[in-house]
């Protein structure tokens, strides 16, 4: 075990929905931007879980953040934007009308006319960090996360100390929002600690008592609580008070080693990517499929539990090595990862569709549903799917490492293929309707002409030819007009029942044609 605690950083990631149909997307983040920016503790209303006498009341509690520290010079103009650039180079306006917006350079002393872009995405950071912070001198808060027996010998501890220590929040055009709660095990001095006590936070389990009494003075900390302080920071965003997912959660874990650690650095990649425990034994395909190694010292990991970036400090360590975990970690790989993680999100709640989105069959409902999967999917691959992100390889080759793990590409493909795939299976079905009424149509139609053409051909058992009827029965007594009165009558009515029955045998004919060509 190292005498000295090991750098490293934990990011939980809750995601949720906050889109609201009443807004236009395009207004969306202008809309929802402004009223984050409006929160004060008081308008939260947070419980004493956070709530902390050091937090100025009408202040707010989150700020757009200035993308500082992050790479945002290597990355191409719509990375920068979801990356943090929102505070500097993009507004949060709501009058799209204009093509062009202006800016003020101070440095310059001149107002510039730049080319209107899309808010892609609204990043904030917490304005207030004091709500995080101890009851007493607004001092960083220390939580005591108990462990199970086995992990208290696998780790040689019967507690971890947990301390959080910043909150960051990204809101994507799409609807789609992801907090980014991230702490730290203080005097964690071995891997193993930091192993089981993600394990520990990251798998719910059913806890024991309530959670009662002055949350201020409460140190003791779990799955549920570790949800609760994402809830309360994020609550008007949630729908109708919906809770964030009380299942497993999504980590992405930074982790800085010694030189001397001689463990296996994709070994430990892997169970921090999938949150185990060095109790779990990963096989060879699994860690080669799951780790990238773009140098002997550096690892990054990805997979549907989250990620990893792990790295070995050396004695020649330039600047990236020795601020990895504050530095590289958390303003490159982290903010890409999440980039990613978005587009994981959206296709879980687009998809939902496939299953559970049905309407009556054949019903307008369902062909607008259909249409509406094409215009989403359109939407996302417009602004979200970029296969390049920076002028950078080894950052676009991160970048590909997320969206292999999370089958980004093949799961769009599923859902535009799966979506034209209804969309014919829709239009045969209308296609075959619309064949039976011209079938039916038809046959009345065709009916009724040839009964009407039959009636006035003037053969002895029809009736007499209408063009000269008029003029030979002018001077015909009523006795003589009336069975040819009752014979037009008759044929009125054999015209009327003929035309329907010949509509249901081309209703019949189109029907069984159907039928037997399918099973052909």
């Amino acid at each position: 075990m190292n005498e000295t605690p090991l750098p490293h950083q934990i990011h939980g990631l809750f995601p949720f929905i906050f889109a609201d149909k009443k807004n236009n997307q395009d207004k969306l983040l202008c809309v929802v931007g402004k009223r984050v920016l409006s929160w004060t503790p008081d308008s939260l209303g947070l419980s004493q879980i956070l709530c902390d006498p050091n937090a100025v009341k009408d202040q707010p509690v989150w700020q757009l953040s200035s993308g500082k520290g992050i790479a945002t010079e290597d990355l191409y103009s719509f990375a920068r934007q979801i990356l943090g650039g929102a505070a500097k180079n993009f507004e949060l306006r709501c009058d799209h009308e204009k093509k062009f917006k202006l800016r003020c350079d101070h440095k310059k002393k001149e107002i510039i006319a730049e080319k209107y872009l899309p808010l892609l995405c609204a990043p904030f950071e917490l304005a207030q960090s004091a709500l995080l912070s101890q009851h007493k001198g607004g001092k960083a808060r220390q939580w005591t996360l108990s462990i199970s027996k086995s992990a208290q010998e696998r780790c040689g501890l019967c507690v971890l100390k947990v301390q959080i220590d910043r909150a960051r929040l990204y809101l994507f055009r799409t609807g789609i929002g992801i907090l980014d709660l991230s702490w730290h095990y203080l005097e964690a001095r071995s891997t193993a600690e930091i192993l089981e006590g993600n394990y520990a936070l990251s798998h719910s389990r059913p806890q024991r008592g309530s959670y009662e009494g002055d949350a201020s003075e409460t140190t003791a900390i779990n799955p549920d609580i570790l949800r609760l302080i994402a809830e309360k920071l994020i609550s008007p965003l949630l729908k109708d008070f919906v809770p964030l997912q009380r299942g497993r959660r999504v980590l992405y874990s930074i982790v800085q080693v010694s030189d001397d650690d001689s463990q296996d650095l994709h070994l430990l990649t892997t169970r921090l990517s999938h949150r185990q425990s060095i109790d779990y034994l990963p096989s060879t395909d699994m860690v080669e499929s799951t780790v990238w190694s773009p140098f002997p010292y550096l690892r990054h990991g990805a997979s549907l539990e989250g990620g990893a970036s792990v790295a070995r400090s050396t004695a020649t360590a330039s600047d990236f090595g020795k601020n990895f975990v504050a530095g590289v970690g958390a303003n490159t790989y982290l903010p890409l990862a999440i980039v990613t993680l978005h587009g994981h999100f959206w296709l879980l709640n687009r998809t939902q569709w496939l299953p559970a989105r049905r309407f009556q069959e054949g019903s307008r409902e369902e062909k607008e549903g259909v249409e509406e999967i094409f215009a989403m999917t359109v939407e996302y691959r417009w602004y979200f799917h970029y296969p390049i992100v920076s002028q950078i390889s080894l950052h676009n080759r991160f970048h590909r490492l997320w969206q292999e793990a999370l089958q980004i590409p093949e799961r769009i493909h599923l859902q535009e293929q799966t979506a034209k795939d209804v969309a014919e299976l829709l239009s045969n079905k209308r296609a075959r309707w619309i064949g039976r009424i011209s079938g039916a149509v038809g046959g009345f139609l065709l009916t009724h002409e040839l009964l009407e053409a039959l009636s006035t051909s003037g053969l002895s058992f029809a009736m007499p030819d209408m063009r000269v009827w008029f003029v030979e029965t002018a001077n015909k007594a009523l006795p003589v007009l009336q069975p040819m009165i009752k014979l037009v009558e008759h044929w009125e009515l054999t015209i009327s029942l003929g035309s329907l029955l010949g509509g249901l045998l081309g209703l019949w004919l189109t029907w069984n044609f159907d039928t037997s060509f399918k099973k052909d």
